[in-house]
């Protein structure tokens, strides 16, 4: 058996360990939230929880909720489509018929395919 020569490279132990899967740009990051960020989610669920019937409040709520999930675009931990068309419904409430449109065309330029649903229910649901 011949020994290997001094300073040759052995390719297995210098490789870099490889990757789970690549990730596209179009794929989500998931990513652990920050404390911080948890803490802020959780507070702004309590005040949408808190104001119950209180639509004023309760859109009030919604939309801090979904300016944080504009920032944090790709991330999945967030549940916009969904909090969107709890938004739209408050607009509605409140008679903000326009507001409630712009919140789910948003939606579903977003992705959301839910808000496109609501749209047509809204549609026909206006004189």
């Amino acid at each position: 058996m011949r020994a290997s020569p001094q300073g040759s490279v052995r390719y297995g132990s210098a490789m870099p360990p490889p990757f789970g899967r690549r990730m596209t740009k179009k794929e989500p990051r998931r990513s652990p939230r920050p404390a911080a960020l948890q803490e802020r989610i959780e507070e702004i669920m309590d005040r949408v929880r808190k104001a119950g019937h209180n639509q004023v409040e309760r859109v009030a709520a919604l939309e801090e909720y979904l300016t944080l999930a504009r920032a944090h675009e790709g991330e999945t931990w967030f549940d916009a489509g969904a909090w969107s068309e709890d938004l739209a419904a408050s607009y509605l409430a409140l008679g903000r018929v326009d507001d409630a449109v712009r919140t789910i065309s948003d939606a579903t330029r977003s992705g959301h395919a839910e808000g496109a649903e609501m749209l047509c229910e809204l549609a026909r649901s206006s004189p």
